[in-house]
């Protein structure tokens, strides 16, 4: 873990791409203790990162991409030797400050993905992922599935889900519908059903992850890794809530895990409120931090009201929106420095910021008539 969090540290080095002999001196340290076939391989890693970095863009800040296009040698380069070299060429033009930025992050970015790979090997976590998926399956659930049909009805102004019906269309008077169908799991115990999403953290997230911890600071330990694994259930009231939560623990704690409850903005009796700092508060959830067999898992239960007004609502309930909102605060000011790449100079500009926010909105498809499966107005 000491290698990991070294290497995390190095994106102080980067400094809007200005010289830094220091930093590559410790850059060519770190491969010249490593064997020549690995550093032959480290090229694959090279371009997991350039991928990940271009999905961030995408996802984000897909408007302004053409101004965030990498410089076109250090976008075709992957030796971190021969990027090494591009990060170390004098002179003050614009182009060449956006090389030495571009190379030198590029570089730690693969870096920390090495390190993290190192410490938490992703086939490791897709074993662990893959195994808590199996005791769910033989203790909790009755190896049988059931179709859902979800409706949902959305206000006018944001767009959050009013009111939720199932099975059959339930109509509101100034709400719009959408018509979801869903493959749910049935509780062997209480007949509960539910919908269950679950897939494992992959290395580049998991980096931009632990990134934006040590960028928050809010007294928690940055390196924590809750949800390299991790499930959602989706379910259909407050009493599947408790029941499948109850049903969890039990499973759980019987099968040698510990279950800690790690907030609960949901059930009515509870007064916890959501637990990450860039987490809007209209997302409302219950969430449980197991550890089974040495792996953390993060375990959340929503209602199927508040799974889709994540997806559709215009404001902080949509995941979406409030990743933008932790990308501008952090993530894409680190990768991409304004003064380097943006006509604004800034990620904080209040018209980038809307253009970036209306770009989301207008995915959602909330201005196309042609909602067969997806709702209508």
């Amino acid at each position: 873990m000491d290698r990991l969090k070294l290497a995390l540290s190095w994106h102080k080095d980067w400094k809007g791409g200005l010289p830094n002999p220091a930093a590559l001196v410790s850059r060519r340290a770190y491969f010249h203790q490593m064997p020549p076939e690995e550093v032959a391989r480290f090229s694959d890693i090279v371009r997991e990162v350039r991928k990940g970095r271009h999905n961030l863009v995408e996802h984000l800040a897909q408007p302004v991409s053409d101004e965030l296009e990498r410089v076109s040698n250090v976008g075709t380069c992957s030796n971190p030797l021969l990027l090494l070299a591009l990060a170390d060429v004098a002179g003050d033009d614009h182009l060449i400050a956006r090389q030495r930025f571009e190379a030198l992050s590029i570089i730690d970015l693969a870096i920390m993905t090495r390190e993290l790979e190192r410490h938490d090997p992703m086939l490791r976590v897709e074993h662990d992922q893959t195994a808590m998926i199996e005791l769910l399956e033989k203790l909790m659930f009755s190896g049988s599935t059931t179709p859902l049909t979800v409706y949902t009805y959305h206000d006018a102004e944001r767009r959050s889900v009013r009111h939720v019906s199932y099975g059959t269309s339930d109509p509101q008077n100034g709400t719009s519908e959408r018509v979801h169908h869903n493959i749910c799991r049935v509780l062997s115990r209480d007949g509960v059903v539910a919908r269950l999403d679950g897939e494992p953290k992959e290395r580049f997230s998991t980096v931009l992850m632990l990134l934006r911890q040590m960028w928050e600071n809010d007294g928690r330990d940055p390196y924590r890794m809750t949800d390299r694994c991790r499930f959602k259930f989706a379910v259909k009231d407050v009493d599947a809530v408790r029941t499948l939560s109850d049903e969890l623990y039990r499973v759980l704690v019987s099968s040698g895990a510990s279950v800690k409850d790690d907030g609960d903005n949901l059930l009515p009796e509870s007064a916890a409120t959501a637990t990450k700092r860039n987490q809007s508060k209209k997302y409302r959830k219950k969430q449980l931090v197991v550890t089974w067999n040495g792996r953390v898992y993060e375990f959340q239960i929503v209602l199927f009201q508040d799974y889709y007004g994540a997806k559709f609502a215009l404001d902080d309930e949509n995941h979406r929106v409030y990743k933008l909102r932790q990308g501008i605060e952090c993530l894409l000011p680190l990768l991409y420095p304004g003064s380097l790449y943006l006509k604004e100079g800034t990620w904080e500009d209040p018209s980038l910021k809307r253009l970036l926010h209306d770009h989301i909105i207008l995915t959602l498809d909330w201005n196309h008539e042609r909602y067969a499966r997806n709702g209508k107005h």
